[in-house]
């Protein structure tokens, strides 16, 4: 079993599209944990409330996991994101550094709970919260709380790590004790990852999809971050 943590109903395919797809092409099972997804976000349309806005994104990140075939699976868990919660009025607030509230902490503890509830064996992917989203730091977090580093596959939290220079952010995760693997791509593989981001119209205007993807251009590929060499050759 391959598990992804993804904060947002959106953040796995961001990330992973192309990873992901791949793993399904081979046959092996994948299942997708949405962690926050009480939701009012949607930047693309506009005056919808929390409950329109989280089943609308639960249908497209649905249909994302159907575009990679039938050993996908996709799952929420129910916590609200930052758009729902109190204290987060301005989009900003999300995106900080600094310990988390208590409130933010007693997320923390929910998160640990229900992933040890997941797989007891396999990868589990989760972001490296580059950027600082406080949704991203709390599923990061939990994630090293319940699973051993052997398990963890780091992934590259998009759009925020799209515009941090490759040599930086290497660098700056090589001083952490990361190593990167680059699940190499075709141009196939890329158009691929295109349409599936389609699937969030809510989201992404075409221009933001462009830069997500172009990002893969860039890279030759979606680029993983380990501490162990367990699954090195699994994407590389």
């Amino acid at each position: 079993m391959n598990t992804v943590l993804s904060p947002h109903f959106d953040d796995a395919a961001y990330a992973l599209a192309i990873t992901l797809a791949r793993i399904a092409y081979r046959g092996e099972t994948i299942e997708v944990v949405n962690c926050f997804t009480q939701s009012e976000h949607a930047p693309q349309i506009e005056g919808e409330a929390l409950d329109d806005v989280s089943g609308l994104r639960a249908r497209e990140d649905a249909e994302f996991a159907r575009t990679l075939g039938p050993t996908v699976t996709s799952r929420g868990l129910g916590f609200p994101d930052t758009s729902a919660r109190p204290g987060y009025g301005d989009v900003s607030l999300s995106f900080h550094r600094r310990n988390f509230t208590e409130d933010e902490a007693g997320l923390c503890k929910q998160l640990i709970l229900a992933f040890s509830q997941l797989a007891d064996e396999g990868p589990v992917f989760t972001p490296l919260a580059y950027g600082n989203h406080v949704d991203h730091r709390l599923v990061r977090s939990a994630a090293e709380e319940v699973f051993p580093a052997h398990r963890l596959v780091y992934f590259e939290d998009m759009p925020y790590s799209a515009s941090a220079a490759r040599r930086m952010l290497r660098k700056k995760l090589a001083r952490k004790e990361f190593e990167p693997v680059l699940c190499q791509v075709k141009a196939d593989e890329v158009e691929a990852k295109a349409y599936a981001l389609e699937c969030y119209a809510s989201q992404l205007t075409a221009e933001h999809r462009d830069f997500i993807v172009g990002r893969a251009r860039m890279l030759g590929g979606e680029r993983l971050w380990l501490k162990t060499k367990r699954y090195a050759e699994s994407w590389s």
